[in-house]
């Protein structure tokens, strides 16, 4: 109950909703640059295309928008575009962990306050951030890994050995290492538990088809652990064209609207559902910023776990989503 208030608390400082008004104290427009490291997957586009929804019009903030393409030589020059034009302020989505850092130093010379989204950064190296708006990682790979293993107990409690397979994302992204952390917690006393390999399917849906047919071609495997949804649909394609669609335990972290469907029909075991919208809420926390509040050091989204026993009620209140 308290950390459920405490995360109230936080969205009310923050003005968390997507749908939330201006702050009556606004008086004058102010430029904010939103830095994304890619648009290539769902959660990704979906950040934008709510960024794009949410503020077109609103003429208190102007929003300059920019995707990294996957490069972060180019986030790296975006963002100092941005900082060269005299922004207000730099909501930021970091392509890796440390890569942005000269950038966000620059802007710190400057005075413009950046705001963190999502992944982080490290703090080691000698920056400021105003705000960090993201999830718990390092619990919800917990949450994931734990899933899993209710998952393996439910389908396969004969079995002596479960073999497993975890999918992740690039190496130096703050969200990997931390869900990577979270699984370690969650299985590192099952012995029953044979982890036969964790793979970079760079949060890919064709990358992870295609480690998944290399990994079916090698063992039998009982569970597909992924760290995001996307490689949850590229593991469902390899699965249904080897006659294995709804036999392995699959686990996600996301929460798009094809994957909860694929829960309806059997073909995953369960998803850690995230929201999108904190890009809107990195948005707010510089807004509020730059109106004199005081914002919190660290606002951390809730996340849901979703399986067959909760998913319409989930797909009911809004909780999947894809942005059309």
């Amino acid at each position: 109950m308290k950390k459920r208030l405490a995360m109230f608390f936080c969205l009310v400082i923050l003005g968390a909703s997507c749908a939330a008004e201006p702050s009556a104290q606004e008086t004058a427009c102010c430029r904010i640059g939103v830095s994304l490291p890619h648009t290539d997957s769902v959660y990704r586009s979906a950040m934008k295309s709510l960024v794009e929804q949410k503020y077109q019009d609103n003429e208190s903030v102007e929003i300059i928008l920019a995707d990294g393409e996957g490069s972060q030589k180019k986030q790296n020059e975006d963002l100092r575009d941005m900082i060269d034009s005299e922004v207000d302020a730099l909501v930021l989505v970091p392509n890796t962990i440390d890569g942005p850092i000269p950038m966000v130093r620059y802007a710190n010379e400057k005075g413009i306050p950046v705001v963190v989204v999502d992944d982080s950064l490290d703090m080691t190296q000698g920056i400021s951030v105003a705000s960090l708006v993201t999830s718990d990682n390092e619990e919800i790979g917990k949450m994931a890994a734990d899933l899993m293993l209710q998952g393996l107990e439910e389908k396969y409690p004969e079995e002596e050995v479960w073999n497993v397979v975890e999918l992740t994302g690039a190496p130096k992204v703050s969200s990997v290492i931390s869900r990577k952390e979270g699984r370690k917690q969650s299985w590192e006393e099952i012995e029953r538990l044979n982890l036969v390999g964790s793979y970079d399917a760079d949060y890919d849906r064709e990358h992870a088809k295609r480690v998944m047919q290399a990994c079916l071609n090698l063992w039998e495997i009982h569970g597909i652990l992924c760290q995001n949804d996307m490689m949850v649909l590229g593991v469902c394609d390899a699965l249904r064209e080897n006659g294995l669609w709804g036999k392995p335990v699959v686990i996600g972290i996301d929460g798009q609207r094809e994957v909860l469907n694929r829960i309806l029909d059997g073909a995953v075991y369960g998803t850690v559902v995230l929201q999108p919208q904190m890009i809107c809420d990195g948005i707010e926390a510089a807004r509020g910023c730059l109106n004199g509040e005081e914002i919190p050091a660290v606002y951390r989204q809730e996340a849901v776990v979703v399986t067959a026993e909760n998913v319409l009620e989930e797909m009911q209140k809004g909780k999947s989503w894809k942005i059309e």
